[in-house]
C-alpha cells in the first residue's frame, strides 16, 4: 500500500474533529480530563495536541456534543498554542438537542502550525468509567500569507 502524497487545499472545506475524553470512577471534581483529538481521520493516531498543517488555517465554528454529558458535567477548555482560550461552555450546554445551547459568538481562529488541545474540567466525580465525545465543527481553508 502506497502512503498518500500532500493534499493542499483549494478551497474551504467543512469538517468535523471528534475528541474523547476517558473519564473513570477514581477521578475527582475539579480535575482536569485532557481530551484525545481525532483530527486527521481515521487511520492517522489520535494525540492529545494537534499541529494544524504549515499549508492550513482552521475556524472552530461550533462545539457540541450529542445527547449531553455521558458522566458528570464539566467545563471545557480549548487551548490555542498552549494558551487557554475565553471560552468554557459546560458539557449540559452544548448538547445537540438543546433548542438553546451554547454557540460561539465568533470562530477560534488556528493559524498555519499552531497547536489545539482540548481538555474538560470535571463538576463533580464520575460514578463509573465512561468516555465522553465532543465534537468541533470546523473549517479549514488553504493558507494564501
Amino acid at each position: 500500500m502506497s502512503s498518500p502524497g500532500l493534499v493542499i487545499l483549494t478551497g474551504p472545506q467543512d469538517f468535523e474533529v471528534t475528541v474523547s475524553f476517558a473519564l473513570t470512577a477514581v477521578m475527582v471534581a475539579g480535575q482536569i480530563v485532557p481530551g484525545t483529538i481525532q483530527a486527521f481521520g481515521p487511520f492517522v493516531p489520535t494525540s492529545p495536541t494537534v499541529q494544524i498543517p504549515i499549508t492550513e488555517v482552521w475556524h472552530i465554528v461550533d462545539v457540541y456534543a450529542v445527547g449531553g454529558p455521558v458522566g458528570p458535567d464539566a467545563n471545557i477548555q480549548i487551548f490555542l498554542n498552549g494558551y487557554q482560550q475565553q471560552i468554557n461552555p459546560k458539557l449540559s450546554s452544548v448538547n445537540l438537542n438543546l433548542i438553546t445551547r451554547f454557540q460561539l459568538g465568533q470562530s477560534v481562529v488556528f493559524s498555519p502550525a499552531s497547536t489545539i488541545a482540548i481538555s474538560i474540567v470535571l463538576l463533580a466525580a464520575p460514578t463509573a468509567s465512561v468516555t465522553q465525545l465532543l465534537t468541533l465543527k470546523a473549517i479549514k481553508s488553504p493558507y494564501t500569507g
